[in-house]
């Protein structure tokens, strides 16, 4: 099994080592509770425009899922996170509609009137 894939790319501000270090484990931690397999690639753009930090993540996992989430912050940690519960609850939200909820692989009963 292969980790996530992870580019922090900056525009107009030079992205550090410690903020580096923290999207890529924050964000293969988020995946991992949700995602049945880590593997993919995630690419991390972080924007300075004035005063506002724009943090947009692209998400394409090896089960075909693309997923994009986007935040605005004045503090590029307070934006990464914000976009960060954004994509976790997309993936939580895909994990759910892909999962088999009727026991036991029945078939669902059909209401007759």
């Amino acid at each position: 099994m292969t980790e996530l894939r992870t580019r922090v790319t900056g525009k107009n501000l030079d992205v550090g080592d410690a903020l580096r270090g923290k999207i890529e484990e924050d964000l293969s931690k988020g995946i991992a509770k949700y995602a049945s397999s880590r593997d993919g690639e995630a690419n991390v753009i972080i924007s300075k425009e004035r005063h506002l930090y724009t943090v947009d993540i692209h998400l394409h996992l090896d089960s075909k899922v693309k997923m994009e989430a986007s935040a605005d912050a004045d503090d590029p940690h307070a934006a990464f996170a914000v976009a960060l519960d954004k994509i976790e609850k997309r993936v939580r939200r895909n994990k759910r509609k892909l999962k088999d909820h009727h026991p036991h692989g029945q078939a669902p009963r059909e209401v007759t009137e």
